[in-house]
């Protein structure tokens, strides 16, 4: 990973943020944005760019607001999880407990603006078709064309967004993070997309806080 490390940490600007951001999707390390390709659902001879509401570490957006005591268990083990893995990698680990809590807080503000998953069922609300321009300046911060370069993706003159009001808060959030802790979070995501076949320290962490998700009590072989 000590090369995608060093790619991450040559970030300096929002526009070498989208160009990192792209890199790391194509290996399966996401983020925050999300997109397919599939059948545009009012034309179905037609396959279409889409794009989705992302971002989050934990599987959806009530996870951050609930406060029930195994809802309030499973935040605070995802922070201990976020600090540990940084700290594994090499983070000093001060640094690392700053910045798990940074990213959660991120990720707070992302799921602020999700839409719950009864407002998702809804075909017509989440289809919302629109010229790939107007898709730009949902989050002018972000280099798009640089991203579907990267990406491979040909250039289209239209995209379906699911929830336009995802990309748009999108832009605020980049503006207010540093660069230093969109570095952290990439290490992370980097890191705990490859946990099962990184040394065992690793997937064993993983296992530990997927556990309060999934029920599961023992790792596979």
């Amino acid at each position: 990973l000590q090369p995608w490390f060093e790619k991450i940490n040559s970030i300096t600007n929002l526009k070498s943020l989208t160009n990192v951001i792209a890199q790391l999707d194509k290996i399966g390390a996401l983020s925050i944005i999300g997109y397919y390709i599939g059948q545009d659902a009012k034309n179905s001879d037609v396959i279409a760019l889409q794009f989705w509401q992302t971002g989050l570490g934990l599987p959806e957006r009530e996870y951050y607001f609930k406060n029930d005591s195994v809802t309030i268990n499973i935040r605070n083990a995802y922070v201990n999880y976020l600090a540990k893995t940084l700290t594994m990698s090499g983070i000093d680990e001060t640094t690392a407990e700053k910045s798990a809590a940074d990213i959660m807080n991120i990720e707070t503000k992302i799921a602020k603006v999700h839409r719950k998953i009864e407002d998702l069922r809804d075909p017509y609300a989440n289809y919302n078709k629109m010229s790939t321009a107007s898709f730009y300046k949902l989050t002018p911060s972000l280099d798009m064309e640089g991203y579907f370069k990267i990406s491979g993706i040909p250039s289209v003159d239209s995209v379906i967004v699911g929830q336009p009001e995802y990309y748009k808060e999108l832009e605020n959030i980049l503006k207010t993070t540093s660069p230093d802790t969109w570095k952290l979070l990439l290490r992370f995501r980097l890191i705990s997309s490859f946990a099962g076949t990184l040394p065992d320290a690793y997937g064993k962490e993983a296992f530990h806080f997927d556990k309060l998700l999934n029920g599961t009590k023992e790792r596979k072989p």
